[in-house]
């Protein structure tokens, strides 16, 4: 289930991977979401943008993690015991996602989403809706067109370790 041609959730079935980012809680489609690791040793790359905390090795494989809360304009994540990397994949390239806790998996099904721009009209790109799930607000995040953004397309450019 590796194609990425259809990582939108249009279906009602579609099911969101969620966790929080400070007090925000936000949700990728679970097709976006390759697995969730729990914290590990990081080691820090010199001369990366602020919000690439490092790298990790996953059994064998280097993948560069991302504070993409830091990147929006959110708190930045503290990396601590509790803290989780959900790997993703976007356009053949593997990320890790660094969250201040996973908030479970929940179903369009179960709560009503509004379109992003329906609320905020001046919604950006990546965040295509909010779930409202039993009285919270889950921002609804389009990882491929979030990691799509100028910064980290300009930090690919200038630097072959993330290349993928």
């Amino acid at each position: 289930m590796d194609t990425e041609s259809d990582n939108t959730i249009e279906k009602d079935d579609a099911q969101l991977v969620c966790f929080l980012w400070g007090s925000h809680e936000m949700g990728i489609p679970i097709i976006q979401a390759k697995e969730t690791l729990a914290s590990r040793p990081m080691t820090r790359v010199f001369l990366t943008p602020p919000f690439v905390m490092g790298v990790v090795n996953v059994r064998g494989e280097i993948l560069a993690v991302l504070d993409l809360a830091r990147l929006m304009g959110l708190t930045p994540v503290k990396y601590r015991q509790e803290s989780k990397i959900i790997v993703v994949k976007c356009k053949g390239r593997k990320w890790g996602i660094l969250v201040d806790s996973m908030t479970g998996v929940k179903s369009l099904a179960d709560g009503r989403k509004t379109e992003a721009k329906e609320l905020f009209p001046q919604a950006p790109v990546w965040l295509t809706g909010v779930l409202s799930y039993d009285g919270v607000s889950i921002g609804i995040l389009d990882m491929e067109k979030l990691l799509n953004t100028e910064d980290l397309q300009s930090m690919l450019k200038t630097d072959g370790a993330f290349s993928g």
